[in-house]
């Protein structure tokens, strides 16, 4: 199937406009994530680290979209943001070196085999943009479902929000058919956004003063 790379910055925030998504709000939860790995120690476990960047950014997202009408969902164990009427949502992945590549011939792919619940949207993606087909609605799966994909180049983290619609046989997504490459975003602890600091509860001892 043929994919539609939109690169130009015009280009993109028009058709992110369209998904009523910025581009901003993207690449903030990409920093927050960043900046949730960059908090890791040697101390947390190996695999944790890339865990604690895609939560973050899936939290991220949440923050900023649910305000404007998006909510929360769960396809099988896969953490979506789904627009207010349903007809579009977001999930994060991190992709191999083809992520953000700017030439036709490339095409991205996830870094790690996916499971059941991707396969699921996947699968639902192939059958748009038949909408009218009952069963669409039936499957508890969002009408198009997009990846937020992100990888690492040198000093940047690099993304896409890309629709996709084949998985190989080793579970890779492997084929899209929209892909909007976003902003870079640059790998600077300086430039990076504090993570929520939590609320500590002081407590105040009130004691009557002697005569």
């Amino acid at each position: 199937m043929p994919q539609e790379l939109l690169t130009d910055p015009v280009d993109v925030h028009a058709r992110l406009y369209e998904l009523q998504v910025s581009e901003e709000c993207l690449t903030d939860a990409i920093s927050a994530g960043l900046a949730a790995k960059a908090s890791c120690t040697d101390n947390h476990p190996a695999n944790f680290h890339g865990l604690a960047m895609w939560a973050e950014i899936v939290r991220r997202l949440r923050d900023t979209l649910l305000p404007q009408g998006w909510t929360s969902a769960d396809c099988k164990g896969l953490p979506l943001v789904v627009r207010g009427d349903g007809l579009v949502a977001i999930a994060v992945a991190s992709g191999n070196e083809g992520t953000g590549s700017l030439e036709d011939s490339v095409i991205p792919s996830t870094r790690h085999p996916k499971g059941v619940a991707t396969m699921k949207v996947v699968g639902h993606n192939q059958l748009l943009p038949f909408e009218h087909i009952p069963e669409l609605a039936q499957n508890g799966a969002p009408t198009s479902t997009w990846l937020l994909l992100h990888h690492r180049k040198g000093d940047e983290m690099i993304c896409e929000l890309s629709h996709p619609v084949s998985m190989d046989s080793s579970g890779y997504v492997d084929e899209w058919d929209e892909r909007i490459i976003l902003t870079a975003t640059p790998l600077d602890p300086a430039r990076m956004p504090v993570l929520d600091a939590p609320r500590v509860e002081s407590e105040v001892v009130i004691r009557r003063r002697e005569a």
